[in-house]
């Protein structure tokens, strides 16, 4: 199985896009910060398709 290294800049306390880079510092795609408030979020491709949603566990003590 061959893994690929991705970077991305730290945008999480804030909404909005973020470009995901390789390794050769290409854009590869984005991840897409849905609200300050939540903690949902989906990666793009490069064409803007989005390729997976997901959301973020809560960081509260239960």
């Amino acid at each position: 199985m061959d893994h690929q290294i991705l970077f991305f800049n730290d945008n999480f306390f804030s909404s909005g896009k973020t470009i995901i880079y390789d390794e050769n510092e290409t854009q590869v795609g984005e991840l897409d910060l849905k609200s300050a408030f939540s903690s949902r979020v989906d990666v793009l491709n490069q064409t803007g398709s989005i390729i997976v949603s997901g959301k973020f566990r809560t960081l509260r003590n239960r």
